[in-house]
Parts: structure tokens; C-alpha cells; sequence
């Protein structure tokens, strides 16, 4: 499993932490250049970043 979304839902109603975001951010990094896995990177932090969230789980698969 790349997420463990049903965990974190659980922890969310505990009020461990206050709100997941609506959203999941994947990418499929293993053959992409290093510059344009920089540039994805980027943006998606921008974007949690700009929408307020304050930590994220990273996964490897």
C-alpha cells in the first residue's frame, strides 16, 4: 500500500492531528531526469505549501 490513508483517517477522527488533505500527491519518479523530478517536486510543495498543510508522509515504492 503507497499510503496508509485508512490508518490516517482513523487518526483524524482521534483529532491526533487536525485535517487530512483532500488530496494525494504520486508521482512515478524511478526513470524521470533529475531535473524534471525537481521541478515536479517543487511544484507540489508549492502547492501544500500554499494550501496550508503542515507535514506529509513520504513514501517509497
Amino acid at each position: 500500500r503507497l499510503v496508509p490513508l485508512d490508518t490516517m483517517r482513523d487518526l483524524e477522527r482521534e483529532g491526533v492531528f487536525g485535517k487530512l488533505h483532500e488530496f494525494v500527491h504520486s508521482t512515478g519518479g524511478a526513470h524521470a531526469a533529475v531535473e524534471n523530478a525537481t521541478n515536479i517536486g517543487q511544484a507540489i510543495a508549492a502547492r501544500l505549501k500554499a494550501a496550508g498543510v503542515t507535514g506529509v508522509i513520504l513514501t517509497s515504492t
